[in-house]
């Protein structure tokens, strides 16, 4: 699947000073897209909600559009560290359904999330951190921390091949959510939603 690249930052924040700044101008654009859309989101409005200078925003992101291409990135690091929080520390006799139906509710949940924040530049920015051949780091992060978790657990998993079940697990919720997404939204974090993806995933590991 061919996507844009996105806007990358002029240069990485390193010191604590400048991520703190950064983590402000994201929070700051997330605030916007939620209240005012997409359209809302310029230097000027940026500047005055973060109290942050136009030219301290421009030191990190070129343009507006590379803002929000971080804001939607750091939105999947967020939500896989979430999915990593709400499964690592259950007992390891918890069943594994329950397991794949947290980190299916998460994927769902967080992918609605990037949405309701941009649908054309979620389409256009995720579609590229997931599907591009050349931007392995965002898949390989998610498997990893999907392995870690079922690690965990492995007492259940009885899958002679879990990298590729495990492969499988991730493309079919990227997939899946995105075909949900474009044509029945509203079902998106429906419980049943969560059950069905979950009855059709468990199979892949047992």
């Amino acid at each position: 699947m061919e996507s844009d690249s996105p806007p990358p930052l002029r240069k990485q924040p390193r010191q604590s000073r400048s991520k703190v700044l950064v983590e402000s101008l994201i929070e700051t654009c997330t605030k916007i897209l939620l209240e005012q859309g997409p359209n809302q989101v310029t230097v000027a409005t940026v500047a005055e909600e973060s109290g942050i200078a136009p030219a301290s925003i421009y030191d990190y992101f070129p343009t507006i559009e590379a803002l929000i291409a971080q804001t939607l990135n750091q939105k999947l690091e967020d939500q896989l560290h979430r999915m990593r929080q709400n499964t690592i520390g259950l007992d390891k006799s918890t069943p594994l359904k329950e397991i794949i139906r947290i980190i299916v509710t998460e994927s769902l949940t967080g992918r609605n999330e990037l949405y309701a924040l941009s649908p054309e530049l979620y389409l256009k920015y995720v579609d590229h951190y997931e599907y591009n051949t050349n931007e392995d780091r965002r898949n390989n992060q998610a498997i990893r921390i999907i392995r870690d978790i079922l690690k965990h657990f492995e007492d259940q998993v009885k899958t002679s091949d879990l990298d590729y079940a495990i492969f499988l697990f991730v493309r079919t919720l990227q997939l899946t959510s995105r075909s949900i997404l474009l044509e029945k939204r509203q079902r998106i974090t429906s419980p049943q939603t969560a059950d069905l993806l979950t009855s059709m995933s468990v199979p892949l590991f047992i």
